[in-house]
C-alpha cells in the first residue's frame, strides 16, 4: 500500500484547491454540486382543498428531488383511492412513460401499478394521514428518466412505491394527486440538490 503525503492541492497554474491540515481538508472555493448542498424549494404547499396540488419552480438543473408528505389526506368521498404523482416539463404535466407499483404492508396488503402516473400510496382512506417522502433522482440525464423511491406511513400502514419515468424533458414540476378525491389535511415541501 502507497501513502501519499501532502498539506496543499494546487491545479497545473499554481492555485491553490484545498489545504490540509491535521486531516481537516479546507477547500478554497466549495467543490462544484456541493456548494449549499440541499434547497428548499419555497415553502410548504397546503393540500387543503382541490383534487390536485401542483408545484412548480424545480430548477432544471436538480439531481434529485424529495417530496415530503406532512399529513397529507383525502376527504373519502367514495372510499379509498391510490394517491399519485405525475412529473411535468416547462410544457406541461407527462400522462404517459410512466412504470410503477405502490404497495401497502400493515394491517392487510395490496398493491397498485401504473404506466400513466406514479403510484405512491395504495388505497389512502378518509382516515389516513400521509407521513415521509417520495425521492426521485435523474437517472440519465441524455433521456431525462427518473427514478422514484417512496415510503409512507399512516395509521397501521406503510406504503411502499418505486418505479420510472422517460419524461423526454427536465423536470420542473410535480402534481400529487388523490385519484379524484378532494385533499382536506396536510402540506407538502420539496427539497433538491
Amino acid at each position: 500500500m502507497s501513502t501519499i503525503r501532502v498539506n496543499q492541492v494546487q491545479d497545473t497554474s499554481t492555485n491553490v484547491a484545498a489545504n490540509i491540515s491535521g486531516g481537516v481538508v479546507t477547500f478554497t472555493n466549495p467543490p462544484l454540486g456541493l456548494e449549499d448542498g440541499y434547497k428548499q424549494l419555497g415553502t410548504p404547499t397546503a393540500t387543503t382543498s382541490g383534487e390536485s396540488v401542483t408545484i412548480t419552480g424545480i430548477p432544471t438543473t436538480a439531481k434529485q428531488i424529495i417530496v415530503h408528505f406532512m399529513g397529507v389526506s383525502h376527504n373519502g368521498s367514495g372510499g379509498n383511492r391510490t394517491f399519485t404523482m405525475l412529473l411535468g416539463t416547462a410544457s406541461g404535466i407527462a400522462t404517459s412513460g410512466y412504470f410503477s407499483t405502490a404497495a401497502a404492508t400493515g394491517a392487510g396488503n395490496g398493491q397498485a401499478t401504473s404506466t400513466s402516473q406514479f403510484a405512491i400510496y395504495y388505497e389512502g382512506a378518509a382516515s389516513d394521514t400521509l407521513y415521509g417522502n417520495v425521492t426521485l433522482n435523474l437517472a440519465d440525464s441524455s433521456t431525462h428518466t427518473y427514478t422514484l423511491t417512496g415510503a409512507l406511513r399512516s395509521n397501521t400502514y406503510v406504503g411502499l412505491s418505486a418505479g420510472m419515468c422517460n419524461l423526454g424533458g427536465a423536470l420542473t414540476q410535480i402534481k400529487v394527486l388523490a385519484s379524484g378525491r378532494a385533499l382536506d389535511a396536510g402540506s407538502i415541501s420539496v427539497t433538491y440538490i
